[in-house]
């Protein structure tokens, strides 16, 4: 071997230039690049699928509706509390919900009797029911009770020496005696009569129809 020979060895011990191993790891390195990029374009598919399939599933939760329809919901559903929430007229019975047979008005159930009892025997019976004989204490729930019959419904009032007593046991205030009230300590509604004037007087044991409230 001549000494230009072991020059050629000693540059090339492996027999192989060594431009083709750098050329080997440049294709290496494109490869590995390639498919780096070939997984993070397969995620970002990925994703972009997930994110169009959850902004076109239907919302199953809650509905919101408009900022100015929200309204609070109130601790107490009456019909006084609902006409002030919800800016209703007087005439509308929102919020009141009453069994069948009973008559929605001013925040009350009545329920008015098809069958005669004692005055105290109605009262049992309305507390069977729940609720009590009617107590009347506005000129609204007045009229709403006379207008609807015709016939003579015992009332929650009574006398007890002397005294004019509610079945809530509050004192009467506000009285419609009729011009002719007659005699008794128990009070029953005359409906065919004037809303101002057709309170009745009438002995405890007697039987007639009744008004319940609730």
């Amino acid at each position: 071997m001549n000494p230009q020979e072991d020059i050629y060895v000693e540059a090339f011990p492996t027999g192989k230039p060594a431009g083709k191993k750098t050329e080997v790891k440049k294709e290496d390195k494109t490869r590995g690049y390639k498919l780096a990029c070939l997984i993070l374009s397969v995620l970002c598919l990925i994703l972009l699928l997930l994110v169009i399939f959850l902004s076109t599933k239907p919302q199953t939760g809650s509905h919101f509706c408009p900022e100015n329809e929200l309204r609070p919901i109130p601790p107490t559903c009456s019909l006084e509390n609902c006409q002030t929430l919800y800016n209703l007229p007087s005439n509308k019975r929102a919020c009141q919900h009453c069994d069948e047979d009973w008559l929605p008005f001013g925040g009350s159930c009545y329920f008015l009797s098809t069958f005669r009892l004692s005055w105290s025997g109605s009262q049992k019976d309305c507390n069977d029911r729940g609720g009590s004989l009617a107590v009347i204490k506005s000129p609204e729930v007045q009229k709403f009770l006379s207008e609807e019959s015709n016939l003579l419904y015992w009332i929650g009032l009574s006398q007890t020496n002397q005294t004019w007593t509610w079945v809530d046991n509050s004192r009467l205030q506000k009285s419609y005696w009729a011009e002719n009230p007659g005699t008794g300590d128990c009070v029953y509604l005359f409906t065919d009569g004037h809303p101002e004037k057709n309170w009745i007087r009438k002995q405890c044991s007697a039987y007639t129809y009744f008004i319940c409230q609730m």
